[in-house]
């Protein structure tokens, strides 16, 4: 009798007969999931995450179990509020949440280096900021009290600069606010100086050079003056080049309307009080 050891057949059907070893599959880890303490209701902490793991995690659960991304979370998360009464209303806390967060540094460096379609956040901000000061600026040109078309059947006497400029400040408060802390020298030298009459000045040559037809009282009535009170060519065409006053022939042709209305002589008698009350004056 042959050793079943040494006959190769017998190996063979030995050799055949054993099951291939088989690597048993690694099973991937289960995203961590949120046990309530039999104690008190609430969630219980998951350790030993990272702060990607914990990220990862939050977003995964988001989009289990509310079908939101991270862009509906936010937008969500600072606009709505509780539909139910007697539920406290966190609103205003989520939005100062948003805020802080938008602030610190590691966030501002890692939008803007973010390049995709979408722009950078110191353009989003700027975007945001010119649209408000033009709405501001819309809003200044549409009132009669404010930088409205320039009506040549008023004498330029009427215009009342410290009216003016209180209505500056309370039409226009991003533009007034923008300016005011452009115009301030260092934070150690801040004083309370009131920059009212620049603003004033400032916000009538944006809202002239936006519409020159429609928002040019003050411009015209300064031009105005100014030829009423002989004033050389060339000054009127430094104060037009930079933006202040319209062009001489215009000015010219609203001089010969007022000489037409008969207003000459009052407007050249008009003594520089109407402006005194500009700062530095």
């Amino acid at each position: 009798m042959s050793n079943p050891e040494l006959d190769p057949t017998a190996l063979r059907r030995v050799t055949t007969s054993r099951p291939s070893p088989s690597r048993t599959p690694r099973r991937k880890r289960s995203p961590p999931t949120y046990r309530r303490n039999a104690g008190n209701g609430e969630m219980a902490y998951i350790g030993r995450l990272n702060n990607y793991e914990r990220v990862s995690d939050i977003l995964e659960l988001m989009r289990a179990r509310h079908r939101w991304g991270l862009k509906e979370f936010i937008e969500h998360m600072v606009t709505d509020e509780p539909m139910r009464p007697g539920v406290m209303n966190t609103r205003n806390w989520r939005v100062k949440g948003l805020h802080d967060a938008l602030e610190l540094d590691s966030v501002i460096i890692a939008i803007d280096q973010y390049k995709h379609e979408s722009a950078k956040l110191a353009e989003i901000y700027r975007e945001r900021l010119v649209k408000t000061i033009r709405n501001e600026i819309e809003t200044l040109g549409n009132k009669p009290q404010g930088l409205h078309i320039f009506d040549s059947t008023k004498s330029i006497s009427d215009i009342e600069l410290t009216g003016l400029q209180s209505f500056v400040k309370e039409y226009a408060p991003s533009l007034c606010g923008l300016l005011s802390d452009l115009m301030q020298p260092s934070r150690a030298n801040k004083s309370n100086k009131d920059y009212m009459g620049p603003i004033t000045m400032i916000s009538s040559i944006i809202a002239y050079a936006r519409a020159p037809r429609t928002y040019n009282q003050l411009a015209d009535s300064l031009g105005t003056y100014l030829r009423a009170m002989s004033v050389k060519r060339r000054v009127l065409a430094v104060l037009s080049c930079l933006g202040i006053i319209p062009t001489y022939p215009t000015i010219n042709s609203i001089y010969t309307e007022f000489q037409e209305n008969g207003k000459v002589t009052p407007l050249s008698g008009m003594t520089s009080s109407a402006y005194s009350d500009q700062p530095g004056r």
